[in-house]
């Protein structure tokens, strides 16, 4: 649950995304993670944007 703390878990998640990306792990949310975040984060965005809608049920 977030607490706006960055602590132990928010540094594993970020080592986590850092190794995922091929960045240096080191847990840091530094300059090229922050980079690497926000292209990951343009891409979902682009990807929800061209999927196709699922049927609505009546």
């Amino acid at each position: 649950m977030p607490d706006g703390i960055f602590g132990s878990e928010t540094a594993r998640v970020v080592s986590d995304f850092q190794r995922m990306s091929g960045l240096a792990a080191d847990g840091e949310a530094g300059t090229e993670t922050l980079t690497q975040l926000d292209r990951s984060i343009a891409a979902l965005s682009e990807a929800a944007a061209q999927a196709e809608p699922l049927p609505v049920r009546k």
